[in-house]
Parts: C-alpha cells; structure tokens; sequence
C-alpha cells in the first residue's frame, strides 16, 4: 500500500493531467486568482519575496516594490500552467509560444560539432527554453537534471521535460556529454550548497556565491558559452536570444566568466523585474571571514 505522501502526489498528478484539458486562457484565469490569495490572502513567501526585491532594488519607493513583487507571483504561477498545458501541445504548436531571434548563433556551432554550454538562469520561462531548443535544434540539448524526493512528481517531470527530445543527465556525465560533441543547458543563477566550491561576486548589488568551475570544464572540452537571454513579450509568448560569452578555447577564470553570466543575467532582470526568482532565499549564506 502506498505511503500517505506517494498518495498526495499520485492525486495530484492526475490533477496536472485533468487541468491539461483547460484551454490556456482558462489556466491563465486559475493562475490569476491563484496570485491573488497567495499575495493577498496567504501572503505566502511574500516577506522573503519583498525582501529579496527591496535588496536588489533600494532606488525604489515601496510601493514599486510591491508592485514588481505582485507580478511576480503572477509570472510564476504562470509559468506553472504554462507547464501544464505544454502535456497537449504538439511542436508546431509549443513553437508558436516562442520566437528565437537568432538561432544560427547556436546552430553554427552545432553544425560544427564544437561542444556548446548553453548557460540559463531561473527568468522568463525557464522550462520552456530548453523545450524549445529540443524542439528547433538538432541534435537537441541534454539537461542536468537532479531527481527530487517525490519519485510520482519527478517522473511526471522528467517525462514532460523530454517532450520534445531533450536528454537529462546528471552533473557527472557533463564531461562526456561535451566530449561527444554535443550540447547542454544548464542554470547557473541558484546558489551552491555550503559544502560545494564556490566564487564570491556581486550580483544585484549584493556579495553572492555561485558555482565555480564552469570555465575548467568549458577548458577541458574546449567549448563555447552561449548565454540564453528569455523574455516574456506577451502573455505566454516568449523571445529566445543567445548571447555568445566566451569562445571556445577563451582562457578565462570563473570569475572572469561568471561576472559576464551575471552581467548578462542582470541586464534581463533590469529589463523585466518580475521574472527572477525572488521566491528563493539567493542570499541566505553569508560570505566567511576567511573569504574576505
């Protein structure tokens, strides 16, 4: 007999599944009155979101700041249902959703069999992205995917985010991946854990940690880092550019490297504020005293 938890989500797949049949308008309407009671009512992660903002903003007055952080809920909860409709979507129709401005930017390195780190971040609508790139590009991305403690939920994810030909991978097939001459996606904007190597930077104004080690394995293949800038144009309609950050065979630092992620990643949160991350505690650790 399945565990209380396994239940939960096995009833709540099939509600994902059920909800997939709404026209995306009717979901847009749920995902509205879902912001509504979650900033309004629930006030849910809304002191941790106002805060991430009032940090990242201090030019601005409160009520501009509860005003990005309103359309933030709104965004999201968008991209939620934006992901449930995407399970009755053919290609054709997904692509419709997304304009990519220059795509022989990537394809001429794809045509050339040179490895290609495709360096996201956690805006626009991230899961869409990589879909997109599955759905346009041959052969199509692997994703570094990490498994979650739901296994019903996971499987439903993994599947949907293979739709269209995309390959999860873990972390540690990374290397090989590139060393076949093929592609990856991978986020770079969440922060590591305390445990993991990191680089110190400043981003949104404020001393942040990030991953190190991008450039050595971006070295080691010889690889070009391509920088996906995705933003919102209208209500479920998405731009998709690529930005060429380092060459293959550039001998940057990861500093070097990742202040040029930042500043690219910085530039479309500027652009349209609400679609960042702000749910997520980005600055909850501390630079050590060692560091400094």
């Amino acid at each position: 007999m399945p565990d209380r938890q396994t239940f939960i989500d096995t009833c709540l797949v099939a509600l994902l599944r059920a909800l997939s049949f709404i026209p995306l308008c009717g979901l847009y309407g749920i995902s509205t009155l879902l912001s509504w009671l979650l900033f309004n009512g629930f006030h849910f992660q809304r002191k941790l979101v106002i805060n991430n903002l009032r940090h990242a903003f201090p030019d601005l007055n409160a009520q501009a700041i509860k005003k990005i952080a309103r359309k933030t809920y709104q965004h999201h909860l968008d991209i939620i249902v934006e992901l449930i409709k995407t399970q009755h979507y053919d290609k054709k129709t997904f692509l419709q959703h997304i304009s990519i401005d220059n795509a022989e930017t990537l394809n001429r390195y794809l045509q050339k069999k040179t490895p290609v780190l495709l360096v996201t971040a956690h805006a626009g609508n991230w899961e869409w992205m990589q879909m997109a790139c599955a759905a346009t590009f041959n052969p199509a991305p692997a994703v570094i995917y990490k498994k979650s403690n739901h296994p019903v939920l996971d499987q439903w994810l993994y599947q949907l985010r293979q739709r269209f030909g995309s390959q999860l991978i873990a972390t540690t097939e990374v290397s090989r991946q590139l060393r076949k001459g093929g592609w990856i996606a991978m986020a770079a904007d969440l922060g590591p854990r305390l445990e993991e190597t990191r680089i110190w930077l400043d981003f949104m104004g404020m001393d942040t940690a990030f991953y190190s080690g991008l450039s050595r394995i971006a070295a080691i293949n010889g690889s070009v880092i391509l920088y996906a800038h995705m933003l919102r144009t209208r209500r479920g309609h998405y731009q998709l550019h690529f930005e060429e950050i380092a060459r293959p065979g550039a001998q940057l630092s990861d500093e070097q490297l990742m202040k040029r992620y930042i500043q690219a990643l910085e530039e479309d949160i500027h652009k349209q504020p609400a679609d960042w991350l702000w749910f997520y505690k980005r600055w909850k650790h501390t630079r050590p005293d060692s560091s400094l």
